[in-house]
Formats: structure tokens, C-alpha cells, sequence
């Protein structure tokens, strides 16, 4: 610009006019919900992950306090039989002593009325005494037995309302046998390789049914290093419908297979206590 040329008052206003370039936005979080309907569908979510996750937490602390009580009371049960068993044979010991020492006795004041001809008043005592003690031995005898049943009795209800809560507690499991220990590694867990076998053997199956699985492992839960063959596999599927439908499958099919290696499926009952 020349020496004392003034500048425009226009061009001044131009250079300091804003853009007229409409700003670009700034850039919000997408991941977060920005709508009632979204931020209630997540809140959904998560209390249906917390429930699954509760539920879950349930069923095991149900199992382990149900194996807890069972094995307590087989203890109990087994320590009274013992008792008893041993009981009742002493007081058998007990009886037969007293009934020898009564034959004794009987046979020796025989012996002394053949010798005096009368009875002494001391030996009829003894004999009354001998046979009130027999018939407290076998009266106590007939209370422990009646004790016995009666606790058989229990026994079996007991196993048999424990066996219906674990039979409840497996009615959608299913157990595959035959299955090395060493696919594990391979395949990333007992998830994948139930995916694997339903792929191989049942393609089709999947758009019949939901084919998504709850959870699945081995058991029992320690790695037993003498044990010769490997650890069954329990897949719990979402309902018991599913379950059913797989165990056809199977049936249907004769023999089912593992990369070419014949296996088995079976409903996973409790085990006979």
C-alpha cells in the first residue's frame, strides 16, 4: 500500500467479518445413548446381565450347600447305623450271657433240690433278677430296631427329595462323553467344541432351534492325574425343550462324532446316592 494512502473502512470490516462458513459441529460421543428410548434399552440390558448373572450366582451357592448337606447326612446317618449295629450286638453278647448264666443257674438249684429237696429263697431271686434283666435287653433290642427303620426310613426320603433337586437343577443338561482333554486347548473351552460337534453332525439344526448354551465344563471339577479316561463335558442349554430336541437329533442320527472320533450325548442325570 502506498505511503499515506488510507485503507478502506470496508476491507478493515471484511478482515475482521467472521467466516461466514458454518463451524464444524463438535464431535459428541456416539457410544453414549442421547435418546430416553436408547438410555432405558441399556438400562434393560444391564439388569437383565445382572439378573442372568445373579441367577447364576444362586444355582451354584444352591448346589454347593445341597452337596454340603448331602454328604453331612450320609455322615450322620452312616455314625448312627454303626452305633446301633454295634449296640445291638452287645446287648445280643448281653442276652446270651444272661441266658447262659440263667441255664447255669437253673441247672445248679435242679442240682440242689435233688440234693436238699427244697429250693433256697437266694437262687429264686437270682432267677427273677436274670429274667427281668432279659426282658429290659429285649425290650431295649426292640426300641433300637424300631429306631433303625425309622431312620432308613428318612434315609431314603432324603435322598430321594435331593435327587429330585439336583435331577431340577439338570433337567436342560446335557453330558457328552469321549472327548479328550487336550481338544480344551485347542478349541478354547468346552463352548466351542459343543459348537464344533453340533456343526459336524447336525448342520441344519440350528435353524430349527437356538443352538446358544448357557455354560459348559468338565467334570468333575479337579483334573485327576490316575484317572484313565478323560472328564465328561456338561452343556447347559437355555430350557429343557432345547435339550429334548438336540437328544433326538442324536437319536436319530445312530452315531454321533468328534473330527471323524465316535462320542456320546446323554441327559445329564444326578448320579445315584
Amino acid at each position: 500500500m502506498a505511503r499515506g494512502k488510507r485503507r478502506n473502512p470496508s476491507n478493515r470490516n471484511q478482515d475482521c467479518m467472521p467466516s461466514s462458513e458454518p463451524n464444524s459441529p463438535t464431535k459428541t460421543n456416539m457410544e453414549y445413548p442421547n435418546t430416553p428410548e436408547k438410555q432405558d434399552l441399556v438400562s434393560k440390558s444391564y439388569l437383565i446381565m445382572m439378573l442372568e448373572d445373579f441367577k447364576k450366582d444362586v444355582k451354584n451357592s444352591l448346589g454347593e450347600q445341597i452337596e454340603a448337606y448331602r454328604e453331612e447326612s450320609q455322615k450322620s446317618l452312616k455314625e448312627f447305623q454303626e452305633n446301633t449295629i454295634k449296640q445291638l450286638k452287645e446287648l445280643k453278647m448281653e442276652i446270651e450271657a444272661i441266658k447262659k448264666e440263667h441255664m447255669e443257674t437253673t441247672l445248679d438249684i435242679e442240682n440242689q433240690k435233688k440234693r436238699q429237696g427244697a429250693v433256697d429263697t437266694s437262687f429264686t431271686n437270682r432267677i427273677q433278677e436274670m429274667e427281668e434283666r432279659i426282658s429290659g435287653a429285649e425290650d431295649s433290642i426292640e426300641i433300637i430296631d424300631s429306631t433303625v427303620k425309622d431312620n432308613v426310613k428318612r434315609k431314603k426320603l432324603l435322598v430321594q427329595n435331593i435327587q429330585e433337586i439336583q435331577d431340577s437343577m439338570r433337567r436342560s443338561n446335557l453330558r457328552i462323553i469321549g472327548i479328550e482333554e487336550s481338544e480344551d486347548s485347542q478349541l478354547k473351552g468346552p463352548v466351542n467344541i459343543f459348537n464344533k460337534i453340533i456343526e459336524e453332525n447336525f448342520p441344519n439344526l440350528k435353524k430349527e432351534i437356538p443352538i446358544g448354551i448357557q455354560e459348559a465344563y468338565r467334570t468333575p471339577n479337579r483334573l485327576d492325574q490316575k484317572r484313565n479316561t478323560s472328564r465328561h463335558i456338561i452343556v447347559k442349554t437355555p430350557n429343557a425343550q432345547n435339550k429334548e430336541r438336540i437328544l433326538k437329533a442324536v437319536r436319530e442320527k445312530g452315531q454321533v462324532t468328534y473330527k471323524g472320533r465316535p462320542i456320546r450325548i446323554t441327559p445329564d442325570f444326578s448320579p445315584e446316592i
